[in-house]
């Protein structure tokens, strides 16, 4: 992920890099407070949920991702100089 953060901005990659990391973070701790109010039992039929959720997000990202990622260098990273060129 870090490649394709410096690929479409030279200029703002670090705030980028910020704004990802944050939505990570912030899933890891959500994730967790999910996961406890879902296997209050510890019975198996729980943590099959857990885990058919957490392939449902995993296939969905991944769908998105291929279908609208891009590397391409974005229009707000250029400067002013560079786009008159």
């Amino acid at each position: 992920m870090t490649t394709n953060i410096n690929e479409l901005s030279k200029n703002y990659g670090g705030i980028m890099f910020g704004i990802c990391n944050g939505i990570g973070a912030f899933s890891g701790i959500f994730g967790n407070v999910l996961i406890g109010a879902l296997t209050r039992n510890k019975r198996l039929s729980e943590w099959k949920i857990v885990f058919w959720i957490n392939l449902g997000v995993a296939i969905a990202t991944s769908i998105i991702y291929i279908l609208w990622s891009s590397s391409e260098r974005q229009p707000f990273d250029y400067d002013e100089e560079e786009s008159s060129q």
